[in-house]
């Protein structure tokens, strides 16, 4: 196949996605509490990093307490990235910040600091061509893997499944996942969310009247509506004498590729914290 990308970040890339970000209108979130939570943490990010650049930072431990605040966040770790790349940051905290960044317990974050990394130290990720039985072949740890999945930048999977009080509430319940699928099954519908389709998480598209278009997950219909669930939680209401379409997907919700960004044991362990649930 052709070459169609790099694996690398890209320092000119990096600068233009924050210029990009920093030019964007402030009202970018889907609800006013996740728009004003942005707000602070843009606003937060902005003292930080001017307090940083400020060169007053004597103590080394109050240096390094801005840096990993920054760092807790992508929006932070990218605008520490763009001070390196355009060579803000004096010789000790470049240093500083790109030991942390790399090192970072977000995978997000880590991959931002990537290519400062020597190619044959980097870690060794499965990537979109992975082979089931390397993962079956390994013992999971099923706490690493509760970790995993819960983790921001790692496989997402709280970012649609809801467990212990934490995630969204969107995809499955997988509380015993373990009594339906074996421990095989679980990684197949994983690596191949489309396969098989349970009903009532099948994504509908529904056409209606004046170029509207919807989707989602059908929560119920009635005589007069069809009561849609979209990714963003919210409940759509379409009256069926408005719908002029209404499609299954043949998609899955459930992105491919979610676990290509792992490592072969990082999967492992995912692996086994979702096959225990029961």
């Amino acid at each position: 196949m052709p070459r169609i990308g790099s694996r690398i970040i890209s320092a000119a890339g990096v600068n233009l996605i924050y210029d990009w970000i920093k030019q964007m209108a402030p009202k970018t979130a889907t609800n006013v509490t996740d728009e004003a939570v942005a707000r602070r943490l843009e606003e937060a990010n902005g003292k930080l990093l001017d307090e940083l650049l400020a060169g007053k930072l004597s103590l080394p431990m109050k240096r390094r307490e801005l840096i990993e605040r920054l760092l807790s966040s992508t929006v932070g770790a990218l605008a520490l990235l763009r001070e390196i790349n355009v060579k803000s940051l004096d010789p000790v905290m470049q240093n500083e910040t790109i030991a942390r960044g790399t090192s970072h317990t977000n995978a997000l974050v880590r991959d931002l600091f990537e290519r400062f990394v020597p190619e044959e130290k980097r870690v060794k990720r499965l990537g979109p061509d992975i082979k089931p039985e390397a993962i079956l072949a390994l013992k999971g740890d099923a706490a690493r893997g509760e970790k995993i999945f819960f983790a921001e930048g790692a496989a997402q999977c709280a970012q649609c499944h809801r467990l212990h009080g934490q995630g969204r509430d969107y995809g499955p319940d997988l509380g015993r996942i373990s009594q339906k699928y074996t421990r095989a099954q679980v990684l197949d519908n994983i690596l191949n969310p489309s396969k098989t389709i349970d009903p009532a998480f099948a994504t509908y598209q529904v056409e209606a009247k004046n170029d509207l278009s919807f989707s989602g997950f059908i929560l119920r219909k009635t005589g007069e509506e069809v009561v849609l669930k979209d990714s963003n939680l919210n409940e759509v209401h379409v009256r069926l004498a408005d719908v002029t379409a209404m499609q299954p997907s043949k998609t899955s919700a459930m992105p491919e590729g979610l676990l290509q960004n792992l490592t072969a044991q990082e999967a492992a362990d995912l692996l086994e914290f979702v096959s225990s649930l029961r």
